[in-house]
């Protein structure tokens, strides 16, 4: 005897999207090196943006001009330090 069961879609979880972490960065820069370190510490999967000096994107000039900036799902913010604050606290330490 085989038992078939219908799912009602409802009780089905529906899943987010997870979009990845961007870096906005120089690579040469020591403050994007010290993210890149924390992220990779913490096991966090992101995309690294080179930034062109000459045409920099919306989200590295909405946030003053300097790098690294992030840019999580939309959490868009700069400042070295206070990304890692941000990692810690949205992802947990490590």
């Amino acid at each position: 005897m085989t038992n078939h069961y219908k799912f009602s879609k409802s009780i089905i979880p529906k899943l987010k999207p997870i979009s990845m972490i961007k870096l906005f960065q120089y690579e040469m820069c020591p403050y994007c090196e010290k993210v890149r370190r924390k992220l990779a510490e913490m096991n966090i999967e992101y995309q690294k943006v080179e930034v062109d000096p000459a045409n920099k994107p919306k989200e590295v000039t909405s946030t003053g001009g300097t790098v690294p900036v992030i840019d999580d799902n939309g959490m868009v913010m700069n400042e070295s330090a206070d990304i890692i604050e941000y990692l810690e606290k949205k992802y947990g330490a490590s």
